[in-house]
């Protein structure tokens, strides 16, 4: 069987392996430079899969496997990380949204990947959570961490608020500052700030960690950092959740972690020892199962072969 995977390496895709696989445009930034309908048409044309798997509903990708499924017969399965999108996409064309509409009835199946699935009525649509990316586990217990609390992940205002570092200096800061202005320079002044955190540095850095710090003042969708933290055990302190109905963590992670609504509580809270040693492995475990990355496999390959014996469960 020949299958041809489209990666665009947003949001990190699911890497696989494989002379079966095939990854046409490996970046984002590059997708944006060009129209890649008609390259990707022709490869299709070229390789005759019998299976298409898409990551993420792109109508550029959707157009070429649209017209090469109407000429060639394959079995095409899009792996969307949020079924909404798909109904109520984001500014898009009339043209396109006509192609996704009508691309997306002619799908075998759709592998809805969420934070917190919820059933759909088209009976193509599978729904699962989101898997975890199997490397983020806990490898020290939380009594034996060194370190008190971080955030890393990009600093933006809406995603940090810079008040906790004027009521609390025991936090590390990581990641990326995608701005210029008062804000990037408080943060490199407050001695807080530690650069980029590497791939390769990222799960031990994690694991030495007892809290992971969320001040939100903004709408976050969906946190993949606060996911592996959990699974690393390191427990997420957020503040303001009843702020933002709309985001998805919050209902995601119900009972895994500790809220505040206020900056004030959360610094106060932090100035008093706890003993979380169980509620730290709790979460870990929790998170992994629930997410399980042998789950989605194991749901995947059994669409790729259109051989489901079994009830998928959320």
């Amino acid at each position: 069987m020949r299958m041809f995977y489209f990666n665009l390496d947003v949001g990190g895709g699911i890497k696989r392996t494989g002379d079966t696989v095939r990854s046409m445009i490996p970046q984002a930034i590059e997708y944006s430079r060009q129209n890649p309908a008609f390259i990707l048409f022709d490869e299709l044309v070229k390789v005759r899969p019998e299976v298409i798997i898409i990551n993420e509903a792109f109508p550029r990708v959707l157009e070429a496997v649209y017209y090469y499924n109407l000429a060639f017969k394959s079995r095409v399965i899009l792996l969307n990380h949020c079924y909404s999108s798909l109904k109520k996409p984001r500014a898009y064309s009339k043209d396109q949204l006509y192609l996704i509409k009508r691309f997306i009835c002619r799908m075998d199946y759709i592998l809805n990947l969420d934070y917190v699935p919820y059933q759909i009525r088209e009976p193509n649509v599978i729904p699962m959570y989101h898997p975890c990316n199997p490397k983020f586990k806990l490898r020290i217990p939380w009594n034996e961490r060194s370190k008190k609390c971080l955030y890393w992940g990009n600093l933006l205002p809406h995603k940090f608020d810079l008040k906790l570092l004027d009521l609390y200096q025991e936090i590390d800061l990581y990641g990326k500052i995608p701005c210029d202005n008062e804000y990037k320079d408080k943060i490199l002044e407050s001695g807080c700030y530690k650069g980029y955190l590497p791939e390769e540095k990222l799960i031990d850095t994690i694991n030495e960690y007892k809290y992971f710090v969320v001040p939100h003042r903004g709408y976050e969708p969906f946190m993949l950092t606060l996911q592996e933290a959990m699974q690393c055990g390191t427990i997420p302190l957020v503040t303001n959740k009843r702020d933002y109905p709309n985001c998805h963590w919050i209902d995601w992670a119900r009972g895994l972690y500790y809220e505040f609504r206020s900056l004030e509580s959360l610094v106060q809270w932090l100035r008093t020892d706890h003993d979380l040693g169980k509620f730290s492995f709790h979460i870990s475990n929790e998170i992994n199962k629930r997410h399980s990355y042998d789950t989605f496999k194991r749901v995947l390959w059994s669409l790729i072969r259109s051989d489901i014996k079994w009830e998928v469960r959320l």
